[in-house]
């Protein structure tokens, strides 16, 4: 059998999904007082800084101070619009690693309360967005997320540091958060232990682990950090999400997928229809890549390793119709 080339693509969204995220004010819509200046994530509704002595912020375009310390899309450290909306909220993840210096485990982290707890060994599907700001000497891909059944607020002693907590999700090593001029979807799954309520968002890595590259973007000798702006924080049990979908039984179609849980690779055959064309797309409705013209029936086996995981769409053109198949990436 010949290869299939994975390709990819740019492709509109075919789904709306309505999931329950258990995120209050996820995009940083609202707030209870407009943010003017530095360290005013908690004018955020809703969110609160965990960790003593650091001091994560918040931008939004209602900030008219005049100086756009806290604006959108310009501020302090560059310029991005919002994903979506008019805020969202900004940490450090890493500061350079100088053995001399004391600062080095300097990091930022944002905390909110969870709108429900979430049920043991459900799974949750996990999405939020990150772009580096423009004065970023520094970016990483490390960075996730702890869930916790109690509220943190850690004094930090022997400051700075990293918040002292193995993080359930992280984000994939492969997954490069690097794009400056837009937002890169950080997605995955997460089986709940059961009773969390709380969520930390950022770097758990100390600065010897945390792997860093030099972007060259800025020269401001004093701001020797990776910074990244977060927006559109979603988790959700991934089952709403399939209840979304508009699926087309493997049990009832000419056109199967399988399995329907995977690692590493699917499969997608055809006992009467010649199969020309396969999107994949995640729940949410990012694209993820395209096959085209394959022009075949036999068993097509696709290859996911590098796919993050969480719930995707396989849109599968045929000779006859269009078939939306679901499947989770492990």
């Amino acid at each position: 059998m010949k290869n299939v080339i994975l390709m990819f693509a740019t492709v509109m969204s075919l789904y709306t999904v309505k999931a329950q995220n258990l995120v209050p004010n996820p995009s940083f819509e609202l707030y209870d007082t407009c943010p003017n200046n530095y360290a005013l994530l908690n004018y955020a509704t809703s969110w609160t800084n965990p960790l003593y002595h650091a001091s994560p912020d918040y931008f939004n375009s209602c900030d008219t101070s005049g100086t756009h310390i806290a604006g959108v899309p310009s501020n302090f450290v560059g310029f991005e619009p919002a994903h979506t909306g008019n805020g969202y909220a900004g940490i450090i993840t890493y500061r350079y690693n100088n053995p001399s210096l004391h600062l080095n485990n300097y990091r930022e982290y944002i905390q909110v309360q969870l709108i429900d707890s979430l049920i043991s060994n459900l799974n949750y599907c996990i999405q939020f967005y990150v772009s580096p700001s423009d004065s970023s000497r520094y970016i990483t891909n490390d960075i996730g997320i702890y869930f916790s059944n109690a509220f943190t607020n850690d004094t930090c002693p022997g400051y700075p540091c990293t918040l002292p907590f193995i993080p359930q999700f992280e984000n994939s090593s492969s997954n490069n958060l690097n794009n400056r001029n837009g937002w890169t979807l950080v997605s995955g799954i997460y089986t709940a232990i059961g009773g969390e309520k709380y969520i930390i968002l950022g770097n758990f890595k100390d600065s010897t682990t945390t792997v860093a590259t030099n972007t060259g973007w800025s020269f401001n000798s004093g701001f020797v950090y990776a910074y990244y702006y977060i927006d559109d924080i979603l988790i959700t049990p991934c089952d709403s999400l399939h209840d979304e979908v508009k699926n087309i039984s493997n049990l009832i179609s000419d056109v199967h997928l399988f399995p329907s849980v995977a690692e590493s690779e699917i499969i997608i055959e055809s006992s009467n229809e010649c199969i020309k064309q396969i999107n994949i797309i995640s729940v949410f409705g990012e694209p993820i890549f395209i096959l085209k013209e394959i022009n075949q029936k036999q068993k097509i086996p696709i290859n996911i390793n590098l796919v993050s995981s969480g719930v995707y769409i396989a849109t599968i053109t045929t000779n006859k119709k269009t078939y939306n198949l679901k499947f989770i990436k492990k």
